[in-house]
């Protein structure tokens, strides 16, 4: 039976006060209580491998099958932090509070959780947030990333509020498939981890980060600055190239100036995140529901690209390039449509996203290819929107100009 009681109280009550110091940058917990935060998560989603979910000894929910590990991410957690009230309170719930709270999400779960023989949907409940992040934690087999902060509940009780980093799953979503007791059929960048009977990344990869004078994202042994200054650069160098009118699309015709295109700015967790998954040597993008982040994924021989620098020449490059051999939106109103997800202009699109401010990126050597990921922050590519508006550059800016880019800041 899956001890979901046990590891739930776990989870709201061991955040207390931080002992030593934030293990992330901007962030609120150190590294004993992430530890044991991710102990207790994993070890839920392990149960419902092996055994799946029994209420009061009747099953509910078969074993899970391809349940990914989950790791801690700083980005996410600074997201949580910024949608919660900062709690000063150290009251936290009791025990006997916590058991009583537990059994009401479970015994909730019947009601809106199903199995049809070979997969797990849940319905998510309008107004039940707790519930719902509950579901996500431990139900959701594609959650590869959480980030949690503690808040002021109605009670002015400590309590916890997380973050996934997949979107949250629509009524009628498979949260995981039927499995046999024992860890199957792992993504790529992923292996079964015999102790856990999680899909956990791929230690055995063998990835080979570059290395360098590393001051800007200190945390981040794995990135240099010179790197970083280059894939800032070749970024912002063909948002100023579109902003200023100077892109033609596959017909010919160019695109329109724009007058909210942001710089984009250097960012570590975003940095930290995509070194995370390109460590495991992938063989794709990593999940599609990553929330609030898009991400670029690009794979070249060593042959070709015998550098870090030409690994992220060419992934940049062939990234932007897809916009004069495929078409996309038009160049009057500039818009982004259901069509185009999933074919090869969305590189193109998300690099030109306006609103996207932040960027973090990554490039490894993995045997005789280079790896590169490059995540964006906020992700670009939103059905029925504009990916700019068009006018003179940085007259639509937020804030301040970079007049001799036109870039907004």
């Amino acid at each position: 039976m899956l001890r979901m009681q046990y590891l739930a109280i776990v989870i709201i009550s061991a955040i207390s006060a931080v002992e030593g110091a934030a293990q992330c940058s901007g962030g609120a917990l150190d590294a004993a209580n992430i530890e044991t935060l991710l102990q207790a998560a994993n070890l839920g989603r392990s149960e419902l491998v092996r055994k799946g979910l029994e209420i009061q000894l009747l099953p509910l929910l078969p074993a899970a099958n391809a349940m990914n590990q989950v790791y801690w991410s700083c980005n996410l957690e600074k997201k949580a932090l910024a949608s919660t009230k900062r709690c000063d309170s150290t009251e936290t719930r009791t025990s006997a509070f916590n058991a009583v709270y537990v059994t009401m999400m479970l015994e909730q779960l019947p009601n809106i959780c199903f199995s049809n023989g070979e997969q797990v949907k849940c319905s998510k409940q309008s107004g039940q947030e707790e519930l719902n992040m509950f579901i996500d934690l431990f139900l959701d087999a594609n959650v590869t990333e959480i980030g949690l902060a503690y808040y002021c509940n109605d009670l002015g009780e400590r309590s916890v509020y997380w973050i996934t980093n997949t979107r949250t799953p629509k009524d009628g979503d498979t949260l995981y498939e039927k499995g046999s007791g024992k860890c199957e059929s792992c993504s790529a960048g992923t292996v079964c981890d015999s102790t856990t009977q999680l899909c956990a990344r791929d230690a055995t990869a063998n990835p080979d980060f570059p290395t360098g004078a590393n001051t800007k994202c200190p945390k981040n042994a794995e990135m240099t600055d010179e790197l970083r200054m280059n894939y800032m650069d070749m970024h912002n160098y063909r948002r100023k190239l579109l902003a200023n009118g100077e892109v033609a699309k596959n017909n010919g015709n160019l695109f329109p100036k724009a007058a909210n295109m942001m710089k984009l700015e250097l960012d570590c967790d975003l940095e930290a995140d995509a070194i995370a998954y390109a460590g495991t040597c992938p063989k794709d993008v990593s999940h599609i529901n990553r929330v609030d982040v898009g991400e670029h994924y690009h794979r070249v021989p060593v042959s070709s690209a015998p550098t870090p620098r030409d690994a992220l020449k060419s992934a940049v490059t062939n990234w932007w390039k897809v916009v004069r051999s495929h078409p996309g939106p038009g160049v009057k109103e500039v818009t982004f449509r259901d069509k185009y997800i999933g074919q090869p202009i969305e590189t193109f699109t998300q690099m030109g996203w306006a609103a996207t401010s932040k960027l973090g990126c990554s490039v490894v050597k993995c045997s005789s290819d280079y790896v590169v990921i490059c995540r964006y922050s906020p992700k670009g590519n939103i059905d029925e929107q504009k990916l700019y508006i068009p006018g003179t550059p940085c007259s639509k800016c937020p804030g301040k100009c970079y007049s001799d880019l036109g870039l907004c800041k």
